[in-house]
C-alpha cells in the first residue's frame, strides 16, 4: 500500500499552497481525501506521486521513504 510516512508531505503542502484545500485543489482531489491519503487511510496514485515527485523537486532515494510502506 502506498502511504505518507511521516508529516514532510503535510507540510509542505501547507507551505507551498497555504491550505490543504488548496493543496487538493492543484491534486484535483477533495481535501477529505488529501487528509485521508495523508494519513495512509487512501493510496496515492501514480499520477499524484508523479505530480509531488515534479512540484518538490523529491529525489530517488526519498521517494520510498515518502510513498511506500517499508513493510514489503
Amino acid at each position: 500500500m502506498i502511504e505518507i510516512e511521516n508529516n514532510d508531505l503535510k507540510k509542505g503542502l501547507v507551505q507551498k499552497f497555504g491550505t490543504q484545500e488548496k493543496a487538493a485543489k492543484a491534486l484535483k482531489i477533495s481535501r477529505s481525501s488529501l487528509n485521508q491519503k495523508l494519513n495512509g487511510k487512501r493510496e496515492w496514485t501514480a499520477k499524484q506521486i508523479q505530480f509531488l515527485i515534479c512540484l518538490f523537486d523529491i529525489s530517488s532515494s526519498d521517494i520510498k521513504t515518502l510513498f511506500f510502506d517499508q513493510k514489503c
